[in-house]
């Protein structure tokens, strides 16, 4: 049997610091032809879903972006939209892949997911490790510390107020991989959590093929695992489109290697894919970098 992928984009921007092209990108994936490439992998027996985006109207887009603190109440609302869309997909047994849009929409993805697998692992490609800390103010940096807490199963404030887990995500079954950008005590944090990271330093060291070897054994008994691939994961000077970059990050090689060697295991059951800023890029590159991507975690002949 083929595989059945569903597409679903949630154009959410970046609250507080907006980066204005961001809430774009899952039509520029569609536009550097994502369908069609999720075609090819699927083959004959196999079937590509498009749920459409989920979007602001316009006098929600003005709300969203008003000084602090910003309408809560409109970003729960798309939230919501995303976590019963996700769980409906995997209800369905098909397999998400959830176009960002800002970060924030793993709010949404992972509530949804949880409410179908018992025990959930997640794989996070990211520069940072959004694990917070209390003195820190940096982007939406409360909203960041609501996200920190989903993961790790905490009790949830502000934002995620009304979002309750079924299946809380356990630190032990979080990997970061390419992560660089971090504070101390968001290391002292993962160390006291147990949340496995792999450093930029730790790829040099190891090799991507490696880390992803490792990281396939150490969530073996998870009946789900996530992918969520932020491209500032990648180096910055690299990807003119990256809506947050840093340098010394991923190159597209590793990161192709990665995503084949998972399609490999089987092992992935749902992703999303964000931090692409489409005000920032040149000819859409990174969409169509972003879609190579994408192409090659479900079995795309680009290596």
């Amino acid at each position: 049997m083929g595989q059945r992928l569903s597409i679903l984009g949630v154009e959410l921007n970046n609250l507080l610091h907006p980066f204005i092209g961001v809430d774009l990108a899952p039509r520029a994936f569609r536009y550097a032809g994502l369908h069609h490439m999720l075609q090819n992998c699927c083959g004959i027996n196999g079937i590509v879903f498009d749920y459409g985006d989920i979007v602001l109207d316009k006098t929600e887009r003005i709300q969203v972006y008003l000084p602090e603190p910003p309408n809560l109440s409109i970003v729960s609302s798309i939230l919501q939209k995303t976590q019963e869309l996700t769980y409906y997909i995997t209800l369905k047994r098909q397999i998400p892949i959830v176009l960002g849009g800002d970060e924030l929409v793993s709010l949404g993805v992972v509530e949804g997911l949880s409410r179908h697998y018992k025990k959930m692992g997640m794989i996070c490609f990211d520069a940072h490790l959004n694990l917070g800390d209390e003195n820190t103010i940096s982007m939406f940096s409360f909203l960041k510390k609501s996200f920190r807490k989903l993961q790790i199963g905490r009790d949830l404030d502000k934002i995620s107020e009304e979002i309750s887990l079924d299946n809380p995500l356990s630190p032990q079954s979080l990997v970061f991989i390419g992560a660089r950008d971090y504070s101390r005590l968001e290391i002292l944090a993962a160390k006291e959590y147990q949340v496995k990271i792999y450093s930029i330093m730790d790829v040099e060291k190891m090799g991507i093929s490696k880390i992803i070897d490792e990281t396939i054994d150490y969530l073996a008994d998870c009946d789900g695992v996530h992918l969520s691939f932020d491209f500032d994961c990648l180096d910055g000077e690299m990807l003119p489109g990256i809506s947050d970059p840093i340098s010394m990050g991923l190159t597209p090689k590793e990161t192709m290697i990665a995503m084949n060697l998972l399609y490999q295991a089987g092992l992935i059951t749902s992703s999303e894919f964000f931090g692409i800023d489409c005000c920032k890029d040149i000819n859409n590159h990174s969409g169509k970098v972003a879609v190579q991507l994408i192409g090659t975690l479900f079995g795309a002949k680009s290596l």
